[in-house]
C-alpha cells in the first residue's frame, strides 16, 4: 500500500490504544457514543484526511459537528513522520508511521498512543 493511495479508517476513536493527551476525555468516543464505532476517518491521496460519519447510527447534529471539525483537515508525510492538521500546519498531531501489507500504524510523537488504519474498500 502506498501512502499516497486512498486509505479508509474505521472506528479510529475506538481503536485507539495507548495514553491520552492531557486535557482529554479518557474515556473514548465509543464508551460515550456507541454509534461512533460505524465512523470512518479518510486519508486521501490529494492530502486530505476527513471524518466521514454518513454511515454512523449517531444523531444528525453530532455527525455535522464531527465532520465539520475534520472538514479542511490535511496531511504531510517527511521521512517517516506522518502531520495532520486543520490550521495549514501552524499545529498539527504528529506520528511516526510505518506500512505493512494493507495496514498503517501511527504512534504518536507526543503521548497520543497508537492508531492503526487499514485500507478498506470504498
Amino acid at each position: 500500500m502506498a501512502l499516497g493511495a486512498d486509505l479508509r479508517q474505521a472506528a479510529h476513536a475506538c481503536g485507539h490504544r495507548g495514553s491520552t493527551a492531557p486535557g482529554l476525555l479518557e474515556k473514548s468516543p465509543c464508551t460515550q457514543r456507541p454509534c461512533a464505532a460505524q465512523i470512518v476517518y479518510e486519508v486521501h491521496a490529494d492530502s486530505t484526511y476527513r471524518l466521514n460519519a454518513s454511515g454512523s447510527s449517531c444523531d444528525e447534529k453530532y455527525k455535522s459537528t464531527q465532520q465539520k471539525l475534520y472538514a479542511k483537515t490535511r496531511w504531510k508525510l517527511e521521512g517517516d513522520k506522518f502531520t495532520t492538521s486543520a490550521t495549514n500546519f501552524a499545529v498539527g498531531q504528529s506520528y511516526t508511521v510505518s506500512v505493512s501489507g494493507n495496514r498503517m500504524t501511527w504512534v504518536g510523537t507526543e503521548g497520543q498512543g497508537t492508531l492503526i488504519l487499514q485500507k478498506q474498500s470504498p
